[in-house]
């Protein structure tokens, strides 16, 4: 459990738990000499002071990790807005339902923001980029897949134009339900929609549910992506004219008709996306004529005839793949999360978002004001480099005193505190800590020097 929530908070639970386990430990031994209300009470007193001083340490602790995730957050978002043209208030709008997906989904806030510059550079803002990210997310957690690759397929999917008409949920439930059969799961069933297959499918009017079962057989006996290409090639000749400008058949129709297969059939099942009724056809050739499958689909695909035959060899897996499709949509995004947000493991890290998210708003509080030390530090570092660039003579003569009179170490705080003294007041009145404030004291040389309300010391 300790390694699945933040540091702070498991040293916390792990030094509470041994206090307690030694204080229940040392009634029992009081309790056996008869001395057990003094004695106990004489050591609850010196736990609690030794309690008080480890609770501040923790605060502390608490308070830098806190501040150092509010940066890695607001500069993640800072990027998206540099990277995907965003303006201030779009970048604070997306940072707000980050942060409420991370809290809903568990996905941590570092993985949201890297699929949100996906879905922003596409050109998907507002309230679309959200339920995007949302159903992403969702997704992710359903296929035990990164949220990056789930929102690359959900854009690809949009991008190629094969989810026509299709809301973010319905296309989301069939990658979740095709993931499944797929050799490499999600991240696969991605790389084949982004890649030339999947181009090349949706060239030929192919839609999701009928890219999928192919994309998963071709996975399954890893087929190179230069055949699957040349498949889909010959996708294409099927849609071609069956006659010539003298009607008569074209070489391709003859060609076909001579292995016992029409065109015209072929294209028809095509038209309304029966994959699996074409590549019947094909092993049902094979079978009447006695002719060998390969002759049969190089005359249909040419060069694309060893993937169709594969294609014919797995006809059972393929018409389930595509059956098991027919009905997925967004009623499998809903009952696939709905399973399992009922799982110890997704619930552990919907809670361990929540903490984050806490801490996440403790540091966005913090942060502004740590940022105002750390301004005041580097216009405190650029002046007096400034200084000394423009007075060498006098940083070798400073240099040349502090080391006779302090050695190594007494370089650097004599020289801070003689430049603080005498330099920066005089050459940048300006420069001023932010946590000076009147009558405050300065330390140099051993010896207090005390601010007036007037400024001066």
């Amino acid at each position: 459990m300790a390694g699945l929530l933040p540091p702070v908070v498991a040293t916390l639970i792990a030094d509470t738990k041994e206090y307690t386990a030694k204080m229940t430990e040392a009634q029992a031994k009081m309790t056996e000499f008869g001395a057990a209300s003094e004695s106990s009470a004489g050591m609850f007193g010196l736990s609690a002071s030794t309690i008080a001083i480890g609770a501040v340490g923790v605060a502390t602790a608490v308070g830098v990790y806190a501040v150092e995730s509010a940066y890695k957050f607001q500069d993640g978002l800072e990027k998206i807005k540099n990277q995907a043209g965003l303006t201030t208030l779009q970048m604070e709008e997306l940072g707000k339902s980050i942060r409420n997906i991370s809290v809903t989904t568990g996905v941590s806030t570092s993985e949201l923001e890297t699929a949100a510059l996906t879905v922003e550079q596409a050109g998907i803002h507002g309230a679309a980029a959200t339920k995007l990210l949302t159903d992403a997310a969702k997704a992710a957690v359903i296929t035990n897949a990164s949220v990056a690759d789930t929102t690359k397929a959900i854009v690809a999917a949009q991008t190629l134009q094969i989810s026509k008409g299709m809301e973010v949920d319905k296309l989301t439930g069939i990658l979740i339900a095709g993931s499944k059969g797929f050799v490499g799961g999600l991240a696969a069933e991605e790389q084949m929609l982004q890649g030339r297959v999947g181009v090349a499918l949706a060239n030929y009017g192919l839609s999701l549910k009928q890219i999928i079962p192919l994309g998963q057989i071709f996975a399954k006996v890893a087929l190179p992506t230069r055949s699957i290409a040349a498949f889909a090639n010959g996708l294409g000749n099927l849609q071609k004219s069956t006659k010539d400008s003298k009607g008569n058949l074209t070489t391709y129709a003859k060609g076909l008709e001579a292995v016992g297969l029409s065109q015209e059939k072929l294209a028809r099942d095509l038209r309304v996306g029966n994959i699996v009724g074409v590549i019947t056809q094909l092993k049902q050739a094979a079978i009447e004529t006695g002719e060998p499958l390969s002759v049969i689909t190089k005359a249909v695909f040419g060069t694309g005839g060893g993937s169709a035959s594969v294609l014919v060899k797995n006809l059972n897996d393929l018409a389930a793949a595509q059956k098991n499709l027919a009905g997925a949509g967004a009623g499998t995004l809903k009952t696939g999360w709905s399973n399992v947000t009922t799982q110890l493991g997704p619930q552990i890290k919907i809670l361990q978002a929540q903490v984050q998210d806490l801490v996440l708003s403790l540091g966005q509080i913090l942060l502004p004001k740590v940022l105002v030390g750390v301004q005041w530090a580097n216009k405190f570092i650029t002046d007096t480099k400034k200084f000394f660039d423009t007075h060498p003579i006098v940083m070798k003569a400073v240099a040349e005193v502090f080391k006779v009179s302090f050695g190594p170490l007494g370089d650097v705080f004599k020289t801070l505190g003689w430049v603080a003294n005498h330099i920066i007041p005089s050459s940048t009145p300006k420069s001023t800590s932010p946590f000076a404030g009147p009558n405050s004291r300065l330390v140099i040389n051993n010896k207090a020097t005390v601010r007036s309300n007037s400024g001066k010391w």
